[in-house]
């Protein structure tokens, strides 16, 4: 998200209903829908894995990188909120998704080993609906939601294995 859909007023909780209405100018109007067909999904994912030893010690790396972009479009015929009204959503999302995983590991010798791990996962997922309602009396409704969710985790871990040779111990932390 390069930040054009944070919210430009931050917390107006505090606001009064006439500021509120005031604060709704504020949000740009430049959304919409357009009809077109969806690319093919795209998926790709890399893979790299090394071990090099020096002396008495390993060093081993690897490297993952997963890339995806998806696209669903579902037509969906419904009853339930209404039963006087037939309605019809079409509801098209599509899915962006980036992972990366790295990890390092030293063994120092064959009882004590090191690690140092690495993730990180990005999503960001558009959704727009376009409700048709066909009414037996009266007009025809038209109604849109559309919606953009993004979320990001990063993790890193260190951890470590020592054994004990003597007591036939084995540590990790």
């Amino acid at each position: 998200d390069d930040g054009s859909r944070s919210n430009p007023l931050g917390s107006i909780l505090e606001h009064t209903p006439n500021e509120r209405k005031a604060d709704a100018a504020a949000f740009k109007n430049t959304w919409g829908t357009t009809k077109q067909t969806a690319p093919l999904d795209f998926k790709i994912g890399a893979v790299y894995a090394n071990e090099i030893k020096f002396k008495n010690h390993k060093f081993t790396t690897i490297s993952i990188l997963n890339y995806g972009n998806t696209y669903t479009t579902l037509n969906i015929r419904r009853r339930d909120i209404d039963p006087d009204k037939d309605v019809i959503d079409t509801k098209s999302t599509a899915v962006v998704r980036l992972s990366a995983l790295q990890n390092f590991n030293l063994s120092v010798n064959e009882y004590n080993k090191i690690g140092l791990k690495f993730f990180y996962n990005q999503m960001g997922r558009t959704q727009n609906t376009i409700r048709n309602s066909i009414l037996e009396e009266g007009p025809n409704e038209r109604s849109y939601a559309m919606g953009y969710q993004s979320r990001a985790i990063f993790s890193t871990q260190l951890n470590g294995e020592h054994k004990n040779k003597k007591e036939n111990l084995t540590y990790n932390w």
